[in-house]
């Protein structure tokens, strides 16, 4: 969007091809129990980063919005994973949550995913949030505001949900429609075969062709 508004590049021809992520890595059904992962019951909305409270990834955003489905979602379950400096980030969280620190594990991880209904990001902007394509890939509906890259990854009401920037009230309702399962996991598994090496190697290579 940005070359098709750009004096110099609106007249060239514009191709973007992602980058590949491991999504073979991850699978629609865990192989460890939420009792071995230390995962509540209920349904579980997953947020994850390097660094949860870093600024940029928007945590009070995305404290506000959870509050917003607490209030009419008693089975939902507030799941972190990732740094987090500050111990208090979290105290304004009204629904009940686990804080699960950094996951090194790959396999750990893709069970975390597995499990979980909804993968959640509030960025305030984003390249391409590999998150919110390993929940994609585990069958997870993916929630997130329209600012940057998420629009590569999402389709809004097929393969997840895009919110008006900074508009907590959109989060918390796409974060309620993805409580309500609306896609069928399979299907969201497969919108990410597009990001897989394979896919991405074969764009690269049609593109040396043309």
């Amino acid at each position: 969007d940005e070359c098709r508004r750009s004096a110099l590049l609106a007249d060239s021809r514009i191709e973007v091809i992602p980058n590949a992520f491991p999504v073979d890595r991850f699978r629609l059904d865990p192989l460890r129990s939420r009792q071995e992962l230390g995962l509540p019951e209920g349904k579980i909305i997953l947020m994850g980063a390097a660094r949860l409270d870093d600024p940029i990834k928007g945590l009070p955003m995305a404290v506000d919005a959870l509050n917003r489905v607490a209030d009419t979602e008693s089975e939902a379950r507030a799941v972190f994973f990732g740094a987090m400096r500050d111990p208090r980030a979290l105290d304004g969280l009204a629904m009940p949550h686990a804080h699960l620190g950094p996951v090194a594990d790959p396999d750990r991880l893709a069970d975390i995913y597995a499990h979980a209904s909804v993968v959640l990001s509030s960025s305030h902007r984003e390249t391409l949030p590999g998150t919110l394509i390993e929940g994609q890939a585990s069958g997870a509906f993916p929630v997130s505001f329209l600012k940057g890259g998420q629009a590569d990854i999402i389709e809004t009401g097929r393969t997840g949900y895009l919110a008006r920037y900074a508009d907590t009230a959109d989060l918390a309702a796409g974060i309620r429609l993805g409580l309500s399962r609306p896609v069928d996991p399979l299907l969201l598994r497969r919108s990410t075969l597009r990001f897989s090496p394979e896919a991405v190697a074969r764009r690269y290579m049609d593109l040396c062709v043309r």
